[in-house]
């Protein structure tokens, strides 16, 4: 029986991960034009925000916060729909800081930053591709 293959352009970009320096730290793919990503991600932050106030009240005894990185990994693994977390972080810790910012919080901003200039471009790519079959009937009003 033949065996065919099915490609589909699912919208997934790559994005290179450097470090401060330029070296790469990785690549990960993801969908950004993929509207659940912006769910995925709110719910990510409140739960990251959650173990994070649990880290606070409970004091940081060194297995919460081992427990507390691997739920924060699991979280980011989910906003992005699969593992990117040992790309990105490797053997750091996810709450790792650099001017009172944990790696975790540099990474969600970042990547919300790139993820809205790629929204705002297809935006305007979908707005110009439609303006050719509005443009008729809005001159003629």
């Amino acid at each position: 029986m033949a065996k065919y293959n099915l490609e589909i352009d699912d919208g997934a970009v790559g994005i290179d991960v450097n470090n401060q320096n330029g070296e790469l730290i990785g690549t990960i793919y993801i969908n950004p034009t993929d509207f659940n990503i912006i769910e995925r991600a709110e719910r990510a932050q409140n739960r990251i925000r959650e173990l994070l106030e649990g880290l606070e009240t409970d004091g940081e005894s060194a297995e919460k916060i081992k427990q507390i990185d691997k739920a924060i990994r699991e979280q980011v693994d989910n906003i992005f729909n699969y593992e990117v977390s040992d790309i990105i972080f490797k053997n750091n810790h996810c709450l790792s800081m650099k001017n009172g910012i944990t790696f975790v919080e540099r990474l969600i901003d970042s990547m919300s930053q790139i993820i809205q200039k790629i929204l705002e471009r297809e935006v305007e790519e979908s707005n110009d591709r439609m303006s050719k079959y509005t443009a008729p009937y809005l001159m003629k009003q």
